[in-house]
C-alpha cells in the first residue's frame, strides 16, 4: 500500500513538470539559451535602437523628440521619419 502512494506521488510530480514546461514555453514567454542569445545580439546591434533622451537632457540641433541612436549619435531626419 505504501509503495502505491509513493509511485502515485512520483508520477504526479513528473506529470506536473511536463505540464509546467509546456505551458511555460508555449504561453509563458520562456525561451532557450540559444534563442535568448540571438535576441540579445539582434537588440544590441548598432543602429537597431532609437533611445529617448532622459528628461532634462538638452537636445542639440534639429532633432525630433530627443532620440539618440544606440551608438550615442543623433539620427538624421531620414532615420527618424
Amino acid at each position: 500500500m505504501r509503495w502505491e502512494q509513493i509511485k502515485l506521488g512520483l508520477w504526479s510530480a513528473v506529470d506536473g513538470t511536463v505540464l509546467l514546461a509546456i505551458i511555460g514555453f508555449s504561453w509563458g514567454g520562456w525561451v532557450t539559451g540559444g534563442s535568448a542569445q540571438e535576441m540579445a545580439a539582434e537588440a544590441s546591434s548598432p543602429g537597431s535602437l532609437l533611445l529617448p533622451a532622459a528628461p532634462g537632457v538638452r537636445v542639440q540641433g534639429n532633432n525630433k523628440g530627443g532620440y539618440r541612436m544606440g551608438n550615442g549619435q543623433y539620427p538624421s531626419d531620414e532615420e527618424i521619419s
